[in-house]
């Protein structure tokens, strides 16, 4: 008994603690030196997080067409031989 006791306590001061936290998530800055190559990746990002990953994948292709160094379009491409990936 004494022992369940404190492992309510344990899992209340441990939900307490974790749950208070304020962190907040913060959007990673994309940056490019084609503001179409920019358009593009947002898009395909909205597409992407629609489960749209054909079209998403189309439209990463094209913003890292116009700039090579757009790297986060190129990591939403799949491709599983690392020694192809554009990085």
């Amino acid at each position: 008994m004494l022992f369940t006791t404190r492992l309510i306590k344990l899992s209340l001061i441990t939900m307490i603690f974790y749950g208070c936290s304020s962190t907040t998530d913060v959007p990673l800055p994309v940056t490019s030196t084609s503001t179409e190559a920019l358009e593009l990746y947002n898009e395909g990002y909205y597409h992407f997080q629609q489960n749209e990953a054909v079209e998403a994948i189309s439209l990463f292709e094209k913003a890292l067409a116009l700039d090579p160094e757009l790297i986060l379009a190129n990591l939403y491409i799949p491709e599983p031989d690392p020694n192809k990936r554009k990085i």
